[in-house]
């Protein structure tokens, strides 16, 4: 990637007003990981407190680490799966968001309404995530407020749809066209 953002451009495109939370992320936070050095990197910047399409970040330890998912669902028997998945955040029904270190740190959304047996590969990388996260802000705030809630047209959410299509070329994952669905649904 010619173009490729790095943690500094994200944290500044992300923080461009201060309705948006930033979680700064000690070096503690990545203590027992065996996540890439490039990983690291882009976590070490911060990332966002939540983003669009509902989804909240952050370590899940109570000493502020990481945790794999094992130990984060412990009471859960997780299928083979979920060995090298470091939790990274939440959708908005609770189903984990985790960095896979066992294939390039790949981020990793896995379906707990399958008891933990349905996941997909939503990045490459949090790197790519990033231009995920920032397609679907700008998308978000592109709607027309009408009562108390926004609206969006389905030119909107096909232009979104081309958008996000275009990050990783065939790679779309069913998350993402998950969301778009809800989208079309709602749109005018």
């Amino acid at each position: 990637m010619d173009n490729a953002m790095t943690p500094e451009a994200f944290k500044a495109a992300w923080l461009t007003d201060d309705r948006y939370e930033w979680l700064e992320l000690p070096l503690v936070a990545f203590q027992g990981t065996n996540l890439s050095q490039a990983t690291r990197a882009w976590l070490a910047q911060g990332f966002p407190a939540a983003a669009a399409p509902y989804l909240t970040f952050g370590p899940t330890g109570e000493k502020g680490e990481f945790q794999p998912m094992q130990l984060v669902f412990e009471d859960i028997p997780l299928p083979a799966s979920a060995k090298g998945l470091w939790c990274f955040g939440f959708d908005e029904e609770g189903s984990p968001l985790g960095i896979d270190s066992q294939n390039q740190d790949q981020v990793v959304w896995v379906d707990h309404d399958t008891d933990f047996e349905e996941s997909h590969v939503i990045a490459q990388n949090v790197q790519v995530l990033t231009e995920y996260l920032l397609a679907f802000r700008k998308f978000f705030e592109g709607g027309k407020l009408q009562g108390d809630d926004y609206v969006y047209t389905q030119k909107q959410v096909r232009n979104l749809r081309q958008t996000l299509s275009a990050i990783e070329p065939g790679k779309l994952s069913p998350f993402w066209i998950r969301e778009l669905k809800y989208l079309e649904e709602e749109a005018e």
